[in-house]
């Protein structure tokens, strides 16, 4: 198995892929993320990185410009709530009232109508 801190990012089909930090922001991403995680201070380095990811993905990556909604297959625990790393993206979006679209949930009809009726009343049109 390939060391993750190794891996060639020339090889991806679009090195901009690659460049998921501001490295201007990071500090700054990473103060967002440890707002909305539970246990912060007890993540690896390497775990803190990929949970600081989130801020960009959810509020872009001068962390000033916010997604308009969010797509997402996230487990739930035994009570409703989210698992996993995902719950660090999911909270900040509720908490800037962003839509989330679950599709892990049971009622995905109901969640692709939701999502539909979204993008129409967003002016997104398929093709």
């Amino acid at each position: 198995m390939a060391d993750i801190h190794h891996i060639n990012k020339s090889c991806l089909p679009n090195r901009k892929l690659a460049k998921i930090r501001n490295p201007s922001l990071v500090r700054q991403a990473e103060e967002i993320a440890a707002h909305y995680h539970p246990n912060w201070d007890n993540c690896s380095t390497y775990a803190r990185k990929l949970l600081s990811r989130n801020a960009y993905i959810i509020l872009g990556y001068h962390l000033n410009k916010p997604v308009d909604a969010m797509v997402t297959w996230c487990e739930l625990d035994n009570f409703g709530q989210p698992k996993g790393g995902t719950t660090t993206a999911l909270k900040m979006a509720w908490d800037i009232h962003i839509p989330v679209f679950n599709l892990y949930l049971p009622d995905k009809a109901g969640t692709l109508s939701q999502s539909s009726h979204f993008l129409r009343r967003n002016g997104i049109n398929r093709k």
